[in-house]
């Protein structure tokens, strides 16, 4: 459903920018060293007198399969 049936959606997509700007206004959100990508959940409901944000932190995407960096595949055998 687009925002022609439902109202809530056009409001949310219209004010996400205004709602992120208010988050970092407010400082809730902490800054971060360059090239790190922290990710969240930005949940926007309408309310008759306003809207209600939800910023949540989410979980970083699981380790790819394999070795992890620094680790070797077979500890047991040195150079």
């Amino acid at each position: 459903l687009g925002p022609r049936y439902c109202p809530g959606a056009a409001a949310s997509e219209i004010l996400t920018p205004v709602a992120l700007a208010s988050l970092v206004r407010s400082r809730t959100l902490r800054t971060t060293t360059p090239g790190r990508t922290v990710r969240v959940s930005l949940e926007l409901t309408p309310m008759p007198k306003g809207l209600t944000m939800v910023a949540t932190p989410r979980e970083p995407h699981p380790p790819a399969p394999g070795p992890a960096q620094g680790e070797r595949a077979d500890p047991a055998r040195r150079p």
